[in-house]
């Protein structure tokens, strides 16, 4: 079982939200393997919108390991995967979330860099 939360984007109302981490989820998956996503963006977590994923890596076919997020970068090679599965989730969640931003008319992005790499000089924020 895989485990990845995102930070959802607050530009988006609920709908919009729902959209994007089921978008996201058939990204990853492809449709090949189960995934069950949780949202919070009410009450306490109203300010600090997110989504928590967990996917089987089992194809529901075969049985066999398909996404192999968590593997070492020469397995992932091997499969014929992007070697950093953790890279490889950040972009498609940045694809996936720019293009919901668009659709929804919004001009925010957000960029998967750190704030280093975007040449943002201020010291990152904790994230609750």
């Amino acid at each position: 079982m895989d485990k990845v939360m995102v930070a959802l984007p607050r530009e988006l109302d609920a709908i919009e939200r729902a959209e994007l981490v089921t978008a996201f989820a058939c990204e990853v998956t492809k449709g090949r393997v189960p995934w069950v996503a949780a949202i919070h963006d009410m009450g306490k977590d109203a300010q600090n919108p997110h989504a928590h994923f967990a996917f089987r890596d089992k194809d529901i076919d075969t049985g066999k390991r398909v996404l192999r997020l968590s593997d070492s970068e020469r397995d992932r090679t091997k499969a014929g995967l992007e070697p950093n599965g953790t890279e490889w989730l950040r972009m498609t969640w940045e694809r996936c979330a720019n293009e919901a931003l668009e659709k929804a008319g919004h001009a925010a992005r957000i960029d998967r860099r750190s704030l280093e790499a975007q040449g943002i000089e201020r010291e990152p924020t904790v994230h609750i």
